[in-house]
């Protein structure tokens, strides 16, 4: 009997260090002194866009042009490593394929050693113009297909083609309706900010988390409303954690991912309840007044029941299990 126990806890031990421990209120897990989300992070390589969607959630239509610059995105991704590492890595933007260095970009976050595998997500409109060299820096490729975007089938063979002798994946996901996203006046409702923050799953499931100028964020939202308001009503960085190397920041970075409090930019954001539409795009003078509205006047309320229900189906199925 006792020979039998000296078996199976080694490896009960070894299968949770594994799998980790759950981090409260959120998608990650700690794991051998790391942060591990559920999937990827994210760093935008650019913040303005070839395209200008209504519903983009990186308010990209009305960001001015600027690029990363590797060196700096090295500078925090290796700083943030020491805390935090994932699957995927996902470049983004924006469009980011104009950004002027992408090879070098994708060097510094590989270089950095956060994630095991480094994805673009893309457009597709200018992959044609990229050399071979640059495209094999990266391990997968996702392009967003629009129904103004969408390619020939002969098209999308030869783009196949190229992708597999690169040995590179590639996934197209096509996009036809979207959900609305920002709301610039807002709410004055508690009641109801912390509804939309508590049924998103970028937030809370997802882990879509955003590293941006020396910060990581639960969200690119959160980062994105503080510019479309100028930083006069959010100063730029109050909604993430500024990356450091110092002795708490990891106690630190659990604590917000873990924390039930609303961000600042939740009040302007939608998360996944805002109201359903057909993909558009609109001039980009006009982009920030079509989203100049309340937060009531965007809100899906039947999908925010159906998510709330939904939120605690899941939470009563997590008390069974444990």
């Amino acid at each position: 009997m006792l020979q039998n126990i000296c078996k199976i806890v080694p490896f009960l031990l070894m299968s949770h260090c594994r799998k980790g421990s759950p981090i409260e209120n959120s998608g990650s897990r700690y794991r051998l002194g790391k942060i591990e989300p559920s999937y990827s992070c994210e760093i935008n390589a650019v913040g303005h866009c070839n395209m200008t969607c209504l519903d983009c959630n990186h308010a990209s239509p009305v960001c001015k042009p600027s690029w990363a610059d590797p060196s700096e995105v090295y500078r925090d991704l290796y700083a943030l490593s020491r805390s935090y590492r994932a699957e995927y890595v996902k470049i983004v933007g924006g469009e980011p394929l104009l950004h002027p260095d992408l090879a070098a970009l994708a060097k510094a976050v590989r270089r950095s050693r956060i994630g095991r595998r480094l994805m673009l997500l893309t457009n597709g409109l200018l992959l044609e113009k990229f050399a071979d060299n640059i495209l094999k820096s990266f391990d997968l490729i996702e392009i967003s297909v629009y129904p103004n975007t969408q390619m020939d089938a002969d098209a999308v063979s030869l783009l196949r083609a190229r992708m597999k002798a690169l040995k590179v994946e590639i996934n197209m996901k096509s996009y036809e309706n979207f959900r609305m996203t920002f709301a610039l006046q807002g709410t004055s409702d508690e009641f109801l900010v912390q509804r939309i923050y508590d049924t998103c799953k970028m937030a809370h499931r997802w882990d879509c988390h955003s590293i941006d100028h020396g910060f990581v964020y639960k969200c690119a939202q959160a980062g994105a409303i503080a510019q479309m308001l100028d930083g006069c009503t959010i100063k730029p960085g109050a909604d993430g954690i500024q990356i450091s190397r110092g002795a708490g920041f990891l106690d630190t970075l659990i604590g917000y991912f873990r924390s039930t409090s609303p961000l600042n930019a939740c009040r302007y954001c939608l998360g996944l309840v805002g109201k359903s539409r057909p993909h558009q795009t609109v001039p980009r003078g006009e982009w920030l007044s079509l989203h100049n509205v309340t937060t009531e006047e965007l809100i899906d309320y039947e999908k925010l029941y159906q998510a709330e229900n939904e939120k605690a189906f899941d939470e009563a199925s997590g008390r069974l299990m444990s």
